[in-house]
């Protein structure tokens, strides 16, 4: 991914995640012990977090399967693709989880939190595929399935274009 787009695409993340914590249309400042902003700043790890009043699990289940696109881990963009070989997909229904990153199916609960997706009791199956399908699903397994990330979304049109999950040093990209 050309350095310009991974621009737009972070500077996108970072405005949508202030924007939905704004009061105001033209308000996007999150000022700790600011009475306004209160409700959006975690004063506990001093970041902006999701004020609003987004129902996660609906949007989630709204989608019979949501394509895993891609991954950013530390900063490279992977896209990803199925193939006869590899599955990258994901599905969400009453608090179970389930799908395919990449070589082995996996499924488990989930839970979500204050916009915090959180997987419980994964398991996965068991098989060897190539090499990069292999690393690709190493990668999402420790990032995705083992780690608690942040749900960010993207509209389009008033309608959910894509879903970011995000993580320390890695984020997965569903539509």
């Amino acid at each position: 991914m050309p350095l310009i787009l991974k621009s737009v695409v972070l500077f996108s993340l970072a405005a949508g995640l202030i924007a939905g914590c704004a009061k105001e249309k033209d308000v996007y400042n999150i000022i700790p012990n600011n009475p306004q902003s209160a409700a959006c700043y975690a004063m506990d790890t001093k970041t902006a977090k999701n004020c609003d009043d987004t129902d996660y699990n609906t949007i989630l289940e709204s989608i019979n399967e949501w394509r895993i696109s891609a991954y950013n881990y530390k900063h490279i963009s992977t896209p990803l693709k199925s193939s006869e070989d590899s599955s990258y997909k994901i599905r969400f229904s009453k608090g179970a989880v389930n799908g395919s990153l990449g070589c082995n199916n996996f499924f488990g609960g989930y839970s979500i939190k204050n916009g915090i997706l959180t997987i419980g009791n994964a398991g996965m199956t068991r098989k060897m595929c190539d090499p990069k399908t292999m690393e690709n699903e190493a990668i999402l397994t420790k990032h995705f399935l083992n780690a608690e990330t942040k749900i960010l979304m993207l509209k389009d049109n008033e309608q959910v274009g894509k879903i970011f999950l995000v993580g320390k040093d890695f984020y997965l990209v569903l539509d």
